[in-house]
């Protein structure tokens, strides 16, 4: 095993082209995405195709297609989808998520995405990297605009993002004709403030909101046992 691979209970993934690697936030975000009868899945800006793989061993009935525009990101996912028991049901494309919304010829039961989180912040020197990391690749608005688009009648979007941002993206969202029905507010400690959050949407309002908490590591930097309970079918 080298460092440019991730190692999980049914798949390993390769990570060594694309801008950024496999995080805390991806892991929680394929954990923690469910939905009834998911057949199709759509994943947004899918990097080294984690999330695809995370809900291909969750729902291994559905077609999920991911999409992309990095170069390293084609080379690593596609490899890994080719790897895995799922390959059959994988497909990848190379396209931006603008260009996916004109041409797509179907609706999705999910949509994920971990979006771009800087928005106003310096660029890096790496071009691969300010297209994953910097959201004039991927707004706010243009997610939620595309996700209303293609969002089956009972589908989610499923997102990550920094919980500062939350108000941002639920208004957002809301003004697009999107409602949230799910948040989950992640904290790296007890003693800390969440510093990320996952939302999920669907075309329906909801009168009430499911809102829970989410504590990765004990004070003494050991995972929670509801971390571990969360990951338990993905992480060795």
């Amino acid at each position: 095993m080298t460092s440019h691979i991730f190692t999980c209970k049914q798949f390993s993934i390769s990570q060594k082209n694309a801008a950024l690697k496999v995080g805390t936030d991806a892991v929680l975000l394929g954990a923690l995405t469910h939905h009834s009868n998911a057949k199709t899945i759509l994943d947004i800006g899918t990097g080294t195709g984690i999330l695809s793989l995370f809900l291909a061993q969750k729902y291994p009935s559905a077609h999920i297609t991911a999409i992309d525009i990095d170069n390293g990101a084609a080379i690593d996912a596609q490899y890994n989808f080719a790897e895995s028991k799922w390959s059959g049901s994988l497909e990848y494309i190379h396209t931006s998520i603008q260009d996916f919304t004109l041409s797509a010829q179907q609706c999705f039961d999910i949509i994920l995405c971990n979006p771009p989180f800087f928005h106003n912040s310096l660029l890096s020197e790496r071009a691969n990297k300010n297209l994953a990391r910097h959201s004039h690749s991927l707004s706010p608005q243009t997610l939620m605009q595309s996700a209303k688009k293609l969002l089956h009648s009972q589908g989610i979007l499923s997102i990550i993002i920094p919980y500062s941002d939350k108000t941002l993206y639920t208004s957002i969202a809301q003004d697009e004709g999107l409602y949230i029905q799910k948040e989950i507010s992640i904290k790296p400690t007890i003693s800390k403030h969440a510093n990320r959050c996952i939302l999920s949407f669907a075309r329906d309002f909801f009168a009430t909101i499911e809102i829970k908490t989410l504590i990765i590591r004990n004070d003494d930097s050991t995972y929670t046992s509801e971390y571990r309970d969360i990951t338990k079918d993905y992480l060795l």
